[in-house]
């Protein structure tokens, strides 16, 4: 194109004289290239025309991108034309103004380049994208496992607000995944592809969480030495969860109330504020309600974030959801420690389902990984769950416990049953524990009759 340019100051300055060698070969480039060309001078007098240039374009308004000015500038523009088929051609006009030394345009040239298939290709890119959308969605609430109805409420509840900036009032007990329900929420909104953060606000004192929800400044208190940003700038555009919001300070709440009100984010120990973009999800397992009656929490901030509640059940509340949420776990587990464990045994699932689970889906998914990693079979056994489980259900059920076990037993039999028990029946670890090889503590079993089914 430079070539181009000085041949053509070259041949102005020789008295505008195009069609020379040197210029013929020059139009046999131009018109063999796969774009269409068209050179014009300063008062728009075509001085050349390519085929494909003439076949697109019967009047030069149509191919000339910036108007007839003293000091015209580069432009770039789509065209849509239709060929002899009737079909849809999406042309790519540039066009060039072609300058002297002193600035003064004399000529200018336009290339037009057929960008159909690229924008067929942007039409199918995005149909993919969405079709990919749709099954992130379908992925990010496959997260939340369960049939049952509550559970059910909380999806429902999940896809009413995503697409809405409200915020977001979690309420459950705890271990009943509301950051889970936080995430899928931030996940299917419109802030998906910026940050996600969530805060404890009970793990931090008052001081502590303010620095980390707000930032500080250098010097701020003891022990700043440097300046810090806060969460809620660090997630703007994005999502911020503040978990147990229950558990927050009196002085944290009236800051909180004032960045939900102005959205704007003081730091500690500034005079200044900064705007910010941010959505908020909050979360408890305590009763706001109350603590609004016993002054432990301001009623303006509750109304403010108690827009929309989703409320997270219990485990107890959506029982015939345990056995697909320990099937998920165990499939997990076996991966991540490389095991071959199929299922999980009929005993084993009945003593699933009798018990109570405080702890409910945090205390679920800690016993099936400790239980993947006590498990030596391709099935998930009773003698492989805790203590705690055989007590709550079924633990007579087992051929060899220490319950049934006869008062007055040899004490190294006791001794042996007390170790199995401490390790889920683990013979390695129970060798290990009594300080005797597998082979000997098979035989001592045998000869006790100490047998796990």
């Amino acid at each position: 194109m430079d070539k181009l340019l000085k041949e053509l100051k070259s041949t102005r300055e020789q008295g505008g004289v195009l069609w020379s060698l040197e210029e013929k070969m020059v139009e046999a480039i131009l018109s063999g290239i796969g774009d269409a060309v068209c050179i014009f001078d300063r008062n728009f007098n075509i001085l050349f025309q390519s085929p494909l240039h003439t076949k697109w374009f019967d009047k030069l308004e149509e191919y000339i991108c910036f108007k007839r000015v003293d000091k015209p500038k580069p432009s770039r523009t789509i065209k849509i034309i239709h060929n002899e088929n009737g079909q849809a051609l999406h042309l790519e006009v540039s066009t060039f103004p072609i300058k002297d030394d002193e600035g003064t345009f004399f000529a200018g040239i336009n290339i037009v380049r057929d960008v159909s298939h690229q924008v067929e290709l942007e039409v199918k890119s995005n149909e993919l994208a969405f079709l990919k959308q749709k099954q992130t969605d379908k992925l990010t609430l496959n997260t939340i496992i369960g049939n049952s109805k509550p559970i059910q409420k909380v999806l429902e509840g999940v896809h009413k607000i995503s697409k809405l900036d409200t915020v977001v009032y979690i309420q459950g007990d705890t271990g009943t995944g509301k950051e889970l329900v936080a995430r899928a929420i931030h996940k299917l909104s419109l802030r998906s592809n910026n940050p996600f953060l969530a805060i404890n606000c009970g793990a931090l004192s008052e001081t502590l969480l303010d620095s980390e929800l707000f930032g500080h400044t250098k010097g701020a208190f003891t022990g700043a030495d440097s300046e810090s940003i806060g969460l809620f700038e660090a997630a703007d555009g994005g999502t911020l969860f503040l978990d147990e919001i229950g558990e927050m300070s009196t002085g944290t709440q009236v800051k909180l109330l004032r960045v939900l009100q102005d959205g704007e984010v003081r730091k500690l120990g500034a005079t200044t504020s900064k705007k910010v973009n941010v959505r908020v999800i909050t979360a408890t397992h305590r009763d706001i309600a109350k603590l609004v009656v016993e002054n432990k929490f301001r009623e303006d901030l509750f109304y403010r974030i108690h827009v929309f509640t989703i409320r997270t059940p219990t485990l107890k509340e959506r029982s015939e959801d345990i056995l697909s949420l320990a099937e998920t776990f165990l499939k997990e587990f076996a991966q991540q420690q490389n095991k071959t464990i199929r299922k999980i045994s009929d005993e084993a699932i009945i003593l699933l389902k009798k018990y109570s689970w405080p702890g409910n889906i945090r205390e679920l998914r800690n016993i099936l990984e400790r239980a993947t990693i006590l498990c030596e079979s391709d099935s998930l056994q009773p003698s492989d769950l805790p203590i705690s489980l055989l007590d709550n259900g079924a633990g007579e059920s087992l051929p060899t416990t220490l319950k049934n076990i006869e008062m007055g037993s040899d004490p190294y039999k006791m001794k042996i049953l007390t170790s199995l028990e401490k390790h889920r029946w683990n013979k390695t670890l129970t060798a290990k524990d009594l300080n005797i090889s597998r082979a000997t503590l098979w035989r001592k079993m045998k000869a006790y009759s100490l047998q796990n089914h």
